[in-house]
């Protein structure tokens, strides 16, 4: 009976050998499974990569009171600038991927940031995407002493290379590289000045430090409304009805010009698909939300709403155009 016993033993570890990997993928699966079905249990953080007073920001805390709603928990929105987005993009990268840490993304983190900075996080390979939230078309604007049309700006600053300055949110920020793109195609040589966030750049030009800038709709209007900014042009291929006497890039003597950012939800990596379907899910019915409709479009914001995987495809169509773009300028980082 021990001869027996001693040679069952290795037999029986054998087979515990080959059923454990087996009843740990079933264990693994049916707790994922249940976390899901649980999931949220406890206060959900936003990572929000702009400062308070952006479009991102302002983007963030709109969409995160449906949302919370929806998922039954709190949704708290952290703003983490720097770096045109890298510390929060860096930040959720590393956070723990169990649909507790969401980022609210400008699409400049995602698909410029790798080309102008030294990045530790892979857009493609350390998110997951949930969906793009809405879409915010740019407008060009000068103060009330500067041109009156965008043919009279052109012509003044190729009267004065170098000496007209330009402001923008952040290096490879749509405002950055947008304008860089405007200088290539008018032949006009004007510096750039970053400024940490909307609210210090459009600070700058109503202070006079700054020449022209582009700036979003629904931060242009209100400005333009009080006297304090000239529009020059809406970078969109049609007029916009908020500022429906502005003409379009094309109509104001510069054709195929067109500019926007579209702001985003991801997730970190290796998050459980049954969360990033749930998030996806109650995302786009937070978007129908008639308080977050009117929100963005007291701004003049597009709302988008698209699943993840059509994010995916936008994500790789516009890291192609940047990139172009990147090349062909010489833009960077100083």
């Amino acid at each position: 009976m021990e001869m027996v016993r001693i040679m069952t033993l290795p037999a029986r570890a054998k087979f515990l050998l080959i059923l454990l990997p087996i009843v740990a993928m079933v264990t693994l699966s049916w707790g994922g499974s249940a976390f899901a079905d649980n999931y949220p249990t406890t206060t959900i953080r936003m990572i929000c990569s702009s400062g308070a007073g952006g479009t991102s920001d302002f983007v963030s805390r709109a969409i995160a009171e449906p949302l919370s709603e929806l998922l039954h928990q709190n949704i708290v929105v952290i703003d983490m600038p720097g770096a045109n987005g890298t510390l929060a993009s860096e930040h959720v990268a590393r956070s723990a991927p169990d649909g507790y840490t969401l980022f609210s993304a400008v699409d400049a983190n995602l698909v410029v940031n790798p080309f102008l900075y030294h990045i530790t996080y892979d857009p493609f390979r350390d998110f997951a995407p949930i969906s793009v939230i809405v879409r915010v078309r740019l407008v060009l604007m000068v103060p009330p002493s500067g041109p009156n049309t965008l043919q009279e700006l052109i012509a003044k600053a190729k009267a004065n290379p170098g000496k007209l300055n330009y402001a923008s949110v952040g290096f490879g920020s749509a405002h950055h590289l947008g304008m860089e793109d405007f200088k290539l195609r008018t032949q006009t040589n004007m510096v750039h000045v970053p400024f940490k966030g909307a609210t210090a750049a459009i600070a700058a030009l109503l202070g006079g430090q700054i020449d022209v800038e582009f700036a979003s709709i629904g931060q242009a209007t209100p400005l333009l409304q009080a006297g304090k900014v000239k529009v020059l042009a809406v970078a969109a291929p049609h007029r916009t009805p908020m500022l429906p006497q502005v003409p379009t890039m094309a109509e104001a003597g510069l054709p195929g010009f067109e500019l926007s950012s579209w702001y985003a939800l991801l997730a970190p990596a290796k998050t459980s698909p049954a969360i990033i379907d749930l998030l996806a899910k109650d995302t786009k019915k937070a978007l129908d939300d008639p308080r977050f409709v009117k929100q963005m479009q007291s701004q003049g914001l597009e709302i988008i709403g698209t699943t993840p995987s059509e994010m995916v495809d936008i994500m790789h169509a516009d890291t192609a155009k940047w990139k172009h773009l990147i090349d062909v300028t010489g833009a960077k980082v100083r």
